[in-house]
């Protein structure tokens, strides 16, 4: 039940799975509701961690110092910027700063409009100095954070215990991370209004960096069971957004992982995932999805529910077409999907596969037994008297021995016959179904085959593993996401 529940919070798909309501409208003053850190504690070490003021109230944290220009650059959200540039301060007390810099420049990720998953911005202000601290942003090739890591939340405003301009802290453990999105569980404590924009530190072999932004709870209030706290992964968009920022050079593409996440949470495909949950036999689809770690689960799960797999691959097409055409375009994510459940790269040997063998590739998809005689240039002895592996090798070689290479079934030295698929291989996972025989002295010789069937490419994987993930209870849940 946990594993569902935080499902719901990674799609963020609120309102029977609708898109993330926003309450801060663009005439609505920033971090005016209550409790910003709560249960949390006086943070007097993270000087880079900065109050930004523009008529409301938001967090910030400075990223890089241009001491030859007097320019510094700050990361904060996206929705933090509304009204005047305004002016970010920076001390324990943001009523008592050591310094003030007012914001010259602003600018918010050039896909937020499209996705609250990229609710980024960053900040450019003067009259900065060999004295500003600054912490630098994670990369790609240093980010370390994953499930159950400790990240430092940092953020102004007020605490449980009412009205301060102070700055506080607290440490909390990720209890579920994205490609754009990281999730803290807030049932005593956590970020609130106020806190957005702000940092959340993480060290790296005794460094510490900039490794999320916060931005939301999913509730209306802060803390309280099933409350969750919702930060983004600086790493995500620190090539493509922050460096060309500073930099002064063109934005770049995010990855088509992140672009799926995004699209599919909270963006141009959002209501495809809506309407494949609100299918019976989609929903079960994706219910039979939630219990997949396997390539064969997933091929059983697409056998039990044909319509509802049609159906979700709706969403995929979105993604490909619609919500991140050129993120992944040549991406194995937009890939036809296998017609027979099994993938063959010759051309030839697919065509003629799926014309003649395509009920015996589906039956040996959803064992897993079968699929490894599949997925090894050398299978497994067993293969030569494995029932459907061998009506699959017999409906190939009878059928398309030449497309795809298949030597008639020999003797091997072992007595037995041999060359099961002639050394077809795969790389689908195998799972735990079907039952292993009792291997005696056959021998499997090479059949000279050089075809490969080949399991789900990784990033269609992702997208049907995740995506199972990204909506498994939410559907039946309203929870309000509310921007800090």
């Amino acid at each position: 039940m946990a594993r569902r529940a935080l499902a719901c919070l990674a799609a963020a798909l609120l309102s029977g799975c609708g898109p993330l309501d926003n309450p801060l409208a663009d005439d609505a003053p920033l971090g005016r509701s209550e409790e910003p850190i709560v249960n949390g504690s006086l943070d007097t070490v993270h000087q880079s961690a900065v109050a930004y003021l523009q008529g409301g109230k938001c967090s910030a944290s400075i990223i890089e110092v241009n001491v030859a220009t007097g320019e510094g650059y700050a990361l904060t959200a996206a929705h933090c910027i509304n009204g005047n540039p305004g002016v970010i301060r920076q001390g324990n007390d943001h009523n008592n700063p050591v310094a003030e810099y007012p914001v010259v420049e602003r600018a918010q990720h050039p896909e937020y409009a499209e996705s609250s998953y990229y609710d980024f911005a960053m900040l450019r202000f003067t009259g900065a100095s060999g004295a500003t601290p600054f912490t630098p942003p994670m990369n790609d090739g240093n980010d370390n954070i994953i499930g159950g890591s400790q990240v430092d939340l940092v953020g102004y405003g007020q605490t449980e215990s009412g009205g301060t301009s102070l700055r506080h802290h607290i440490v909390k453990p990720v209890v579920q991370s994205g490609k754009l999105r990281l999730y803290f569980d807030q049932a005593s404590s956590g970020i609130c209004s106020g806190d957005s924009g702000g940092p959340g530190y993480r060290a790296v072999q005794s460094v510490e960096y900039v490794g999320a932004v916060n931005v939301a709870v999913t509730d209306t209030g802060c803390v309280g069971p099933m409350y969750y706290g919702i930060t983004l992964r600086v790493s995500a968009v620190e090539s493509t957004f922050i460096r060309p920022f500073i930099d002064n050079t063109a934005y770049q593409a995010q990855t088509c992982g992140q672009c799926t996440e995004a699209h599919v949470g909270d963006g141009a495909c959002t209501q495809s995932l809506i309407d494949c949950f609100d299918d019976v036999d989609c929903d079960a689809y994706e219910t039979c999805l939630d219990t997949c770690s396997t390539q064969v689960c997933v091929n059983q799960c697409k056998q039990m529910h044909p319509s509802g797999s049609q159906m979700y691959q709706l969403i995929i097409d979105c993604v490909c077409n619609t919500g991140c055409p050129t993120e992944c375009t040549g991406d194995p994510l937009c890939e036809p999907p296998p017609q027979c459940f099994m993938n063959w790269p010759e051309a030839g040997c697919e065509t003629c596969a799926n014309q003649t063998c395509c009920a015996e590739q589906s039956a040996c998809s959803i064992d897993s037994m079968c699929v490894k005689c599949f997925g090894t240039d050398t299978p497994p002895a067993y293969c030569v008297t494995y029932a459907s592996a061998v009506e699959l090798t017999e409906c190939l070689e009878q059928s398309c021995a030449d497309e795809c290479g298949v030597m008639p079934m020999t003797t091997g030295a072992g007595g037995g016959t041999t060359g099961v698929g002639g050394g077809m291989s795969s790389s689908v996972a195998a799972g735990t179904g079907g039952t292993t025989p009792v291997e005696d002295d056959f021998e499997v010789v090479q059949g000279g085959c050089g075809c490969h069937a080949v399991g789900l490419p990784r990033s269609r994987e992702w997208l049907i593993f995740g995506l199972a993930l990204l909506g498994a209870t939410c559907r039946r849940r309203r929870r309000d996401v509310r921007f800090l």
